[in-house]
């Protein structure tokens, strides 16, 4: 029987990305995601997931994706075991995107555009020549 470790995510970014380097010299991305889940129309829990990617595009993604932004991931999961300063064991996991699909914009980044949109019409429309 084979093993599978395959993850498809689909939330907000929490923050902005970090750009980072590795040891190695590849740049990649880490980012934090909150995924909602609901349990009846009054209860709703979000999980909040570090998700990093070594990808060619992360440099580009870096700069366009922002706090708010939704974005799908798919990806694997990854154990971030470590010790501490104590010398105890901590247990965590990770997210390794492969691919990093950008969805909407966070709602006040559509306002703010929007709003310019319509200052910028109504200047040119006023405009004589």
């Amino acid at each position: 029987m084979s093993n599978l470790n395959c993850i498809v995510l689909q939330g907000n970014l929490t923050q902005d990305p970090t750009m980072l380097t590795s040891k190695a010299g590849k740049e990649f991305i880490k980012m934090r995601l909150g995924v909602n889940k609901r349990f009846g129309p009054e209860k709703e829990e979000t999980l909040y997931i570090d998700v990093l990617h070594f990808g060619n595009s992360a440099p580009s993604l870096g700069k366009y994706l922002k706090k708010g932004r939704n974005v799908t991931i798919q990806g694997r999961l990854a154990n971030d075991d470590y010790e501490n300063k104590e010398g105890n064991k901590v247990y965590g996991y990770s997210i390794i995107a492969n691919e990093v699909s950008m969805g909407n914009k966070p709602k006040q980044e559509q306002e703010i555009e929007a709003s310019t949109k319509v200052v910028t019409e109504e200047t040119s429309e006023s405009t004589p020549f």
